[in-house]
Order: C-alpha cells, then sequence, then structure tokens
C-alpha cells in the first residue's frame, strides 16, 4: 500500500488578503482529504477561529462566507470575502 503524500500547508493569512483585494469572488483555500477536517476549517473561517487562541486572518466573524466542495480527492474549501458590518 502506498503513502500518501503530505500536502502543501495553506496560508491562510494570504487567502485571507487576497480575497480582501477581490471581493464578492469565490477563492480556494485548500483540498483536504478529510470531509471533517473541511468541516472545521469553514467553520474557523466563519467565526474568525473564535474557539481558538490565535489570532485569525479571517476576522472579523462574518466578513468571509465559506464553503466546502466534494473533488476527486476529497473536500476544496472555498472563501468569498463579504465586508465587515462592525464599525
Amino acid at each position: 500500500m502506498s503513502r500518501l503524500s503530505r500536502r502543501p500547508r495553506t496560508d491562510h493569512a494570504a487567502v485571507a488578503d487576497h480575497a480582501r483585494q477581490h471581493p464578492q469572488t469565490w477563492h480556494v483555500v485548500g483540498e483536504y482529504r478529510s470531509t471533517q477536517t473541511a468541516e472545521c476549517i469553514v467553520q474557523d473561517i466563519r467565526t474568525a477561529g473564535s474557539r481558538h487562541t490565535r489570532v485569525s486572518p479571517y476576522l472579523p466573524a462574518g466578513a468571509f462566507e465559506a464553503r466546502q466542495r466534494f473533488t476527486e480527492f476529497g473536500c476544496e474549501v472555498q472563501i468569498k470575502y463579504v465586508g465587515s458590518d462592525a464599525g
């Protein structure tokens, strides 16, 4: 049985910055083998990682929409910057 190849880590700060520069457009965050992992990433994006102590690049909560789409190899996570009502 072959070993699964390691995938590159996602630079979430770069993805979030790119989405801010191109609002209202869907952008790929990454592809994950596990749908459970993808669901957690989507939730973290929607809530700006409110369950973590680290600072999220997706702040403020609600500024990004997130969705997951099934692919041949797992589940792709996409985001769209919709802006912030804070302020």
